[in-house]
């Protein structure tokens, strides 16, 4: 499938795909569909090695979702990677901004 966005969750960072190659910004995806805007956050998350503790810190990409009145955002990496979410505004790591 051209431009599916794929997770990769390693123990210092996170990452994003899309047709495997590594992206560096997302400003817009698809889903079933519908295209939603993509705004982005760097979370640092704990986690420990060998009993030393360590913070990592990635981009994480949400959407917006308006539901019963209230506007959820929705961490990309958490929707099941078999919903196909396809980018249409993305930025690989080594080139300018793509549009599709």
């Amino acid at each position: 499938m051209k431009n599916r966005l794929s997770y990769k969750n390693n123990w210092e960072y996170d990452k994003y795909f899309v047709d495997g190659e590594l992206i560096k910004d997302l400003k817009e995806v698809e889903i079933k569909g519908k295209k939603y805007k993509v705004t982005s956050s760097d979370i640092g998350v704990p986690y420990s090695d060998m009993g030393h503790e360590y913070t990592a810190s990635s981009d994480h990409y949400f959407i917006s979702l308006d539901i019963d009145f209230m506007k959820i955002k929705l961490d990309l990496n958490r929707i099941p990677s078999k919903v196909k979410i396809i980018a249409t505004k993305f930025t690989l790591e080594e080139e300018k901004e793509k549009i599709v």
